[in-house]
Parts: C-alpha cells; sequence; structure tokens
C-alpha cells in the first residue's frame, strides 16, 4: 500500500513539475535514466522510478495538449513510427510470454516513443539544445566517477560474476549490473563530446585562437566528460564501446579527407596489418575477428537466431520470445541460451518482426539523411551577401552538430553489431534521444535550412 501511495504520489507532482516548467522536467528524464533500476511493485503491476517520471510527464503533456489544442509534429516520422508501434503490438501478440511482453512494449517502445514526441516538439532553440548535450554529459560524469571508484576499490561492483571484483580480472558496473550496460550507455554520449573536443580543437588552431592550456580551460567540461566516460568504458572492459568509438574516429577523417580513395586504401591496408602483425593480432583476434569465448558464443548464437528467422521470417521470434523461439534451434549446449542474439539488426528481427526491423531502419535512414543535409547545406552567394554573422554562425554550429550527433548514432551502430543497444528502458530512450537532437538541431533557425514537416 505505501509503495502504490508513494507511486502515485510520484506521478501527481512529476506531472504538477511538467506543468510549472516543461522544458526542465524533460531534461530532468534525461538526466534520471539509469533509475529505470530502482524497480517497484504496484497492485501487482512491475514499475520502475523512471516509469514514474515518464507517466507523470505524459500526463502534464495531454493535460497541456487538451488545455490548448496544439499541434502535434512528426517531422517525417510518423509512418515509421506508426509500422514500428504496429509490428511490436503483433509481437507482443503473438509472443508465448503475453504478460512480460507487454511491460516490454511499454517499456522499451511506447513509452520511448511517446518521450521521443514529447521531445521533439518541445525544444527548437540553441540555447535548448546546449543544455540538453550537457545533461547527457552530466549522466556520463556522475556514472563513470563512480565506475572509477570501483575500479580502484573493488567496491559495489555487480555480483552476476565474481571474476569482475577481483583485481586482476576486474570489470566495473557503476550503478549497473553488467560491465556492458555501462558501455552501452556511455559509448554515443562519449563520442558526441569527444568529436565536439576535436572540432573545437581543430577551429582554434586553425585560426590560432587560444593557447593549448587555454583552449582546454574553456572547454574543461567536455574534456571531463570524455575522460571519465573514456576510462569508465576502459575499465568496464566493453571492447563493443571501444570499437564503436574508434569507428567514429576513423568514420571522421574519412568525412574529412579530400582524397577519400586514398585514405580508404590507406584505412584498408592498416586494417590488414592490424589484423596479421604479431603484436596486435591477439586484441584484433579477440575483439574483431570474435576469436575469444565470448566471440564464439556470439557467432553461434547468430547463425542459431538467423536459422530461426528463416523459418519465421515475417513475424520473428516475438517481443521477450526469444529463448523460447530459439530453443528448437538451439543445438550447441557449451553455452546458455541468452535474451538477446546480441546483434542489432537480429535483435530487432527477432523482437518486432521483419516489419519492425523495417520501420527501425527507416527511422535510422531518416536521421541520418536529415543530419546529411544539413551538413552539406552551402549558402547561397544571395545568403553570402546578405546573412549576418550570427546566422553565418549558426549555419556553422547546425553543421557541426549534425555531424556529431551521426557520428554518435554511427558508434551506437557498431557497438550494436555485438550487443543490444535498444532493448533496456535507459537504452531506448537515449536512442529517441538522439534522433530528438537531430531533430532540434534541425529547426534552430529553419529558415537557413527549410526542413518538412
Amino acid at each position: 500500500m505505501i509503495f502504490t501511495i508513494i507511486s502515485i504520489t510520484t506521478i501527481i507532482l512529476y506531472a504538477l513539475f511538467f506543468l510549472k516548467n516543461q522544458k526542465l522536467s524533460i531534461v530532468g528524464v534525461i538526466l534520471l535514466l539509469p533509475i529505470y533500476l530502482i524497480k517497484l511493485n504496484i497492485l501487482g503491476i512491475p514499475t520502475t522510478f523512471l516509469e514514474l517520471i515518464l507517466i507523470g510527464t505524459f500526463t502534464g503533456f495531454f493535460y497541456k495538449l487538451l488545455k490548448e489544442r496544439h499541434d502535434i509534429k512528426f517531422y517525417n516520422f510518423f509512418i515509421p513510427i506508426i509500422i514500428f508501434l504496429i509490428s511490436a503490438i503483433i509481437s507482443t501478440k503473438i509472443s508465448s510470454h503475453y504478460i512480460s511482453a507487454l511491460g516490454i512494449l511499454k517499456a522499451y517502445i511506447i513509452e520511448p516513443i511517446l518521450f521521443f514526441i514529447i521531445f521533439i516538439n518541445t525544444f527548437k532553440t540553441k540555447k535548448e539544445l546546449d543544455i540538453i548535450i550537457k545533461t547527457l554529459g552530466i549522466t556520463v560524469i556522475y556514472l563513470s566517477i563512480y565506475a572509477i571508484f570501483q575500479k580502484i576499490t573493488g567496491i559495489g561492483i555487480g555480483t552476476s560474476d565474481p571474476s569482475w571484483a577481483i583485481e586482476a580480472t576486474r570489470r566495473v558496473t557503476s550503478i549497473f549490473p553488467y560491465p556492458n550496460a555501462l558501455g552501452l550507455f556511455l559509448a554515443p554520449i562519449v563520442t558526441i563530446f569527444l568529436h565536439k573536443i576535436i572540432i573545437k580543437a581543430q577551429n582554434n588552431f586553425k585560426n590560432s585562437i587560444l593557447n593549448l592550456k587555454t583552449f582546454i580551460l574553456n572547454n574543461i567540461f567536455d574534456f571531463v566528460v570524455f575522460i571519465t566516460g573514456l576510462l569508465a568504458i576502459v575499465f568496464a572492459g566493453s571492447m563493443g564501446a571501444i570499437m564503436g568509438i574508434s569507428a567514429s574516429i576513423f568514420l571522421y577523417i574519412f568525412i574529412l579527407s579530400k582524397d577519400k580513395l586514398k585514405y580508404f586504401i590507406i584505412g584498408f591496408i592498416g586494417f590488414i596489418l592490424i589484423l596479421t602483425l604479431p603484436f596486435t593480432y591477439p586484441l584484433a583476434n579477440k575483439t574483431i575477428l570474435l576469436g575469444d569465448f565470448s566471440g564464439k558464443i556470439r557467432t553461434q548464437m547468430w547463425e542459431e537466431a538467423s536459422n530461426m528467422l528463416r523459418n519465421n521470417f515475417i513475424f520473428g521470434g516475438g517481443l521477450d520470445n526469444f529463448k523460447e523461439a530459439l530453443k528448437p534451434y538451439h543445438k550447441k549446449t557449451f553455452f546458455e541460451l541468452y535474451l538477446y542474439p546480441h546483434n542489432i539488426i537480429l535483435n530487432t528481427w527477432s523482437e518486432l518482426g521483419f516489419f519492425g526491423l523495417l520501420s527501425f531502419s527507416f527511422v535510422i535512414v531518416i536521421f541520418f539523411k536529415k543530419n546529411y543535409k544539413i551538413y552539406i547545406y552551402k549558402l547561397n552567394s544571395f545568403w553570402l551577401e546578405n546573412a549576418g554573422i550570427k546566422n553565418i554562425e549558426i549555419l556553422k554550429y547546425k553543421k557541426e552538430i549534425a555531424l556529431i550527433i551521426s557520428l554518435s548514432m554511427f558508434t551506437l551502430l557498431i557497438h550494436g553489431l555485438v550487443d543490444v543497444p535498444y532493448f533496456k528502458n535507459d537504452l531506448a530512450i537515449l536512442f529517441w534521444v538522439i534522433i530528438g537532437i537531430g531533430i532540434i538541431n534541425e529547426k534552430i533557425d529553419d529558415n537557413i535550412v527549410v526542413i518538412k514537416k
């Protein structure tokens, strides 16, 4: 009874907070994404503290919508979102675990999409976008500081595997139950701040504006986010996260390279050398070639998942039903059945069916297309003659954010080749926040870059 009262009170208070300060309440949700770990049971219904403040946010938003009756915009994402939702509902219906599938539908699909809709219909200025990105940075700092503390002391590390706490094999988890959960959350955000620093450094030293010490001090927050976040990822031993961030650096260099063919050839030769040189092969074999035990489990799991999907091409395995669907295809008994096949394509296909995968892919394609349009945009001669310095600076900012947020999504997708970067409470919302940042960036002074609504 006491938990029910606390839950209802939390929902009401956060709804009132939303009505009092809509923007700050949404920023609060982003700041508190990891509180999904605080689990509750209300009248027999499992929930989380994150879900309670989300329900408060939705309550405040729909009350305001009914009162003010303003339009809701989807910015070209309406059709893929509808298909995504329908696919998820069908996958829930066919799941052998209907009740738990309903919980997944609610927490990983419906709530993140509702938050996304509110998010993109609330923010529209450069100042607001800067606050959102800084908020993501703050989440990295507090999660990473605790992770670094765990590395030093061995205290508070997740208990699923005793070897994580042993000094010789220590892997930190921060507040999460396992190390890869930390890497999955941090990697896309660390990528944002890494490329913010790189772009600022290029602009600064190209124009000889500040010396190195002053440059670091002027961008101390970005450096703290990047350094603490990267340390936490390394201490967690999240190779997928490291691969994703590294891949974003190579893509950035490729994008800026004038002779892309030459760069590609050099990169290809370098890649072959990494795979073959005696001092790099052991690490490459473990990470890229998946030659260690963990990698062998993944490749075997992918093979079994692919066999299952060949026979369930349209509907997949059903939401929260991968383990059950895979049982007839699970021939290698040297590893247990996992909740997901640890690959973003196979995960989405298995959970949401072929059309769920297709709609998810369309969301990502639209996202990259929008950012590419901003990044390549050039002012015509009329604009160059008549635009003020402020407009030119805003366009430059939009181009930089379009590139940075695209690289963040690229990191997420590369990491997703070997892990599950969406099907978790915090990760699902983080995915839609990254999509939303692209839309908000597009809306900033949209008279400069024409957008479709």
